[in-house]
């Protein structure tokens, strides 16, 4: 079973890199999230338009992880999607009293206590890979 926040603290105080997708380099939010849920990063657009343009590619991409849900029911593990202005989205991580991001204005991953401080967008929750049992 995967502990998303568990896999995101482990990564607290590593650099944050745009684009950056491996711990040991640097993470920015979505290599944070692949990070914590160790998905396939290869399913996300590597040069994805968070600051330039829509999150389209990236939530066609996410659809296959992950689904939607209320904002009122979210739990420390979901991803959250957050506005930062006109086509400028930010994922976090949550946890029971806060969020795990990369922070580019800290230049690291850290964790906060509290609300972000962010408009939240969406909550998306994961779907574990189907099995089977035999």
């Amino acid at each position: 079973m995967i502990d998303p926040v568990a896999r995101a603290r482990s990564a607290l105080g590593t650099p944050f890199k745009l684009q950056g997708r491996e711990p040991g380099s640097g993470l920015d939010c979505l290599g944070l999230v692949i990070h914590a849920f160790r998905l396939d990063g290869g399913i996300f657009p590597q040069a994805y338009g968070w600051r330039q343009a829509d999150a389209c590619d990236f939530l066609a991409a996410a659809a296959r992880d992950f689904f939607v849900i209320d904002a009122v029911f979210a739990n420390s593990g979901d991803v959250l999607r957050f506005s930062q202005g006109l086509h400028r989205h930010h994922l976090a991580i949550a946890t029971c009293n806060g969020v795990i991001h990369a922070d580019a204005r800290h230049r690291r991953v850290i964790e906060r206590n509290g609300d972000p401080g962010l408009p939240l967008v969406a909550v998306h929750r994961f779907r574990p890979p189907f099995r089977r049992s035999l």
